[in-house]
């Protein structure tokens, strides 16, 4: 994966700070500075040996300062590119964080023949790429036309009970029969879905509902 790596992003991030506070403690000392050569020219006769030294070193002086100010005119350009290189960075892990993952899941697909732990490999590898909390698998059974439990796992890769299965079924049937995903961030304030009991009374937000198609 190309990019920088994490811990040099907070290096440079730093980096970045402590040139913004001495640039700030540069810009202070010449202002500091120009002040006291001020003072110290009402010392000497204008058009004097002494005057014009000191003029000298005003003019040097302005001149730094100016550099100073032009480099604090460009900070925010610097940290506006720095925030869109690690906006890059974050979503270049995060595609190989998921190609990681499907790689890992093939690799168990051809490795194994058990159907069960392919599916809890699979639920767990979900939950990892969604951060959700649970996930379910549910099939079609045949016989009945109902929809049954064939996976349910959460984000610490364990087998859920049946107690805890806390779905909504209005959700999951329309799924089922439109042939469309559902995604929700707050399920108790979508109109579509607040009303139902399973939401209220198992208190669930956040859901995203996938049709398999085989």
């Amino acid at each position: 994966m190309s990019g920088m790596p994490r811990s040099k992003i907070g290096e440079t991030r730093e980096r970045l700070e402590a040139l913004k506070r001495d640039l700030m403690d540069f810009a202070e000392a010449l202002e500091r500075q120009h002040a006291a050569l001020r003072r110290l020219q009402a010392n000497w006769p204008p058009g004097s040996q002494q005057d014009q030294a000191l003029r000298e070193v005003q003019a040097c002086t302005a001149t730094a300062a100016a550099m100073v100010q032009q480099m604090g005119r460009r900070m925010p350009q610097i940290e506006s590119l720095f925030k869109s290189a690690q906006a890059e960075l974050a979503a270049e892990e995060k595609e190989h964080e998921q190609l990681t993952a499907l790689y890992e899941v093939s690799q168990v697909v051809n490795s194994t023949l058990d159907l069960s732990e392919v599916l809890n490999i699979v639920m767990d590898t979900i939950i990892s790429l969604t951060g959700a909390e649970r996930g379910f698998l549910m099939l079609l059974n045949e016989e009945t036309g109902e929809l049954d439990f064939k996976v349910a796992r959460n984000m610490d890769r364990e087998t859920l009970a049946g107690s805890s299965f806390e779905i909504s079924r209005t959700v999951v049937n329309r799924v089922a029969v439109e042939g469309e995903p559902i995604l929700t961030t707050n399920a108790q304030a979508d109109p579509r879905f607040s009303a139902q009991a399973s939401v209220v009374s198992y208190s669930l937000r956040s859901i995203f509902c996938v049709p398999l198609k085989v």
